[in-house]
């Protein structure tokens, strides 16, 4: 993050995937929107209390905004012509601001998001300590526990 970037976040519980926020960023994305960076999610996984609690972050960047254009007339078209059109990236293209080509921008960002999530595993997240004494680890779900031991061993000695 560079001085002076705004950050802006969308926080959620449980899978990123299943979560109702899943259809924003999406939207979010679509409308111009850009995500903060090149790994704009956080997913982890907490045990508290014996259970297990999953949350996610989702970052973007605090300056853009959504600009609508909405130029085209009134229209009523069949399932068929309405399909053309969706299924037709050049008729998109060209007729960027039409609810059509919207659309079809939000189903395809939709898909790209739950292509590049579909394989990723949450962080685990590990707290010890607490107030000014508090320490975090965030391990990837597929460290060896060697690697993980190494983790947990260095951040305990550095409390």
């Amino acid at each position: 993050m560079e001085q002076g970037q705004s950050v802006k976040f969308i926080l959620g519980e449980g899978s990123p995937l299943k979560s109702s926020t899943f259809g924003l960023v999406a939207a979010l994305r679509v409308c111009g929107i850009g995500f903060l960076n090149s790994k704009p999610l956080l997913d982890t996984v907490e045990e508290k209390d014996g259970e297990l609690e999953r949350r996610f972050v989702w970052s973007f960047g605090g300056q853009a905004t959504a600009l609508f254009r909405p130029v085209f007339p009134e229209e009523s078209i069949e399932l068929h012509e309405f399909a053309r059109r969706f299924n037709d990236a050049a008729w998109c293209r060209a007729h960027a601001d039409h609810p059509i080509a919207f659309l079809r921008a939000f189903s395809d960002e939709l898909t790209n998001l739950r292509t590049t999530l579909k394989d990723m595993k949450p962080l685990l997240k590990i707290v010890r300590g607490s107030g000014s004494s508090r320490s975090i680890a965030l391990i990837p779900a597929d460290t060896a526990p060697d690697e993980k031991e190494r983790i947990l061993h260095e951040m305990e000695a550095t409390r």
